[in-house]
């Protein structure tokens, strides 16, 4: 369970609706980048990384989701949040949407880039929201 001095931070708004929907007042702190972070999440993310706030990520299971997945991590200190090989194995399925573009390394992963590359298909945020949910509970 999150406590008041985490939050969460997701790439997809369906994510941020789901929460509101399903928890109200009762969801841990959750911002949205809405895709790559423009200045709003920009200086969100910043604020709370300076106010000690432990940020945890998670996004889109394909190259572009690890490319802005590298840039939070990066740039705000972020964690994972289910966004590792383990969790992309549980969640692919072989006869999901191919991943498309160049393959990128997760820099809080090893292991990521050769998963997704080796089972190939795209895992959409909201195909986890469930498991996203519980944690925010």
């Amino acid at each position: 369970r999150e406590t008041s001095s985490s939050g969460g931070s997701c790439e997809n708004p369906s994510i941020v609706a789901a929460a509101a929907n399903r928890l109200g007042a009762g969801s841990a702190p959750l911002i949205c980048t809405d895709g790559n972070p423009r200045t709003a999440p920009r200086l969100m993310l910043a604020q709370l990384r300076d106010a000690g706030i432990r940020l945890r990520y998670h996004g889109d299971f394909d190259w572009p989701g690890l490319q802005i997945g590298n840039r939070v991590v990066r740039r705000y200190g972020a964690d994972s949040w289910r966004f590792d090989h383990d969790d992309y194995l549980a969640a692919a399925s072989a006869d999901g949407r191919p991943l498309r573009g160049r393959e990128v390394d997760a820099i809080w992963d090893d292991a990521l880039r050769g998963a997704m590359a080796r089972i190939g298909t795209l895992v959409d945020e909201e195909q986890v929201m469930d498991d996203l949910l519980q944690d925010l509970r």
